[in-house]
């Protein structure tokens, strides 16, 4: 059993609260955390969303949403009082998808103050939400699990301007201050997560697979990437699935800083002498058991 490991499998579910946005990667995410076996999803929480109306894109990720999930998925729209972002008839549409009517600080909140277990935190998105809780409500720390999330880049030495990771360079201050907490958390790099992505043949394959199979094909033709020239880059899947299997990573203990270089933001890792770190850095995957992962979750979709 590697580090990280060690209390993920206590329960026989691990209860945990999903923090996403709308890219591609975070629904493949949000799906495969509802077909786990593993996870108990306490609340879903997508946030900023703009009006569906603005992108087919993001109506074909609700619509699978609306169709895998077991549970309401709460979207915290640009003006929390406003749903015109997501219409009436859109709302009839997707039953699940429901406009969030607090903030999503005090959504959050209420989730870890009405729960009996500690919960794992999920985030796939900037750390703003995270840090703004914790600075609000200092109680709840001791209601947090961990946090594992994908996040920056680890420092290879040849930085360049294409591993910019937005959930990290968007707010480095808060990603900081969740740092100084006594929160274990686990960081999945996206140069890492880059390394289990699923190539044009496995996307023909889940074309192939069901109805959401082929809802997903559609959804990966809008798919653009610098890193991954051949191939979907899933990287907001892989805290999900370390989760639901930590024995497809290899993770290390570590103290964590972050350095610049042209502009770009990464994750400069010290794995020595830290005994007392609560940061655990993921720094390989083993691609095949993740597409098997992966493709055994569509399976269970109807």
């Amino acid at each position: 059993m590697q580090e990280g490991e060690r209390k993920l499998h206590k329960n026989k579910k691990v209860p945990v609260i999903i923090n996403c946005d709308t890219d591609i990667d975070d629904a493949v995410a949000i799906l495969l955390a509802e077909k786990s076996k593993q996870l108990d999803i306490k609340l879903t929480l997508i946030n900023d969303v703009e009006s569906l109306d603005k992108t087919d894109l993001k109506t074909g990720i609700f619509e699978v949403l609306n169709l895998v999930s077991s549970n309401e998925i709460l979207v915290e729209t640009k003006s929390v009082k406003n749903t015109e972002y997501i219409s009436e008839e859109q709302q009839s549409k997707f039953s699940k998808i429901k406009v969030l009517q607090k903030t999503a600080i005090d959504t959050i909140y209420d989730v870890l103050k009405n729960s009996e277990q500690k919960i794992t935190i999920i985030n796939l998105c900037p750390f703003t939400n995270i840090a703004n809780l914790l600075k609000e409500h200092s109680d709840c720390e001791e209601k947090i699990e961990r946090v594992i999330a994908m996040a920056g880049s680890l420092s290879t030495g040849e930085e360049n301007c294409e591993l910019y990771e937005f959930n990290l360079a968007t707010d480095i201050e808060s990603f900081n201050y969740l740092l100084e907490k006594n929160i274990e958390i686990i960081i999945i790099p996206k140069n890492v997560g880059n390394n289990a992505y699923i190539d044009w043949e496995d996307v023909f394959k889940t074309k192939n697979l069901n109805y959401i199979g082929e809802r997903l094909e559609l959804i990966y033709r809008s798919y653009k990437s610098k890193e991954i020239k051949h191939g979907i880059a899933l990287n907001d899947c892989m805290p999900v699935a370390y989760l639901i299997n930590p024995k497809i990573f290899k993770t290390q203990r570590a103290n964590i800083n972050i350095a610049q270089r042209n502009y770009v933001n990464f994750l400069n890792c010290n794995f020595i002498n830290v005994e007392k770190s609560n940061i655990f850095v993921c720094t390989e995957i083993e691609r095949q058991k993740f597409k098997k992962l992966y493709f055994k979750t569509i399976k269970r979709c109807k």
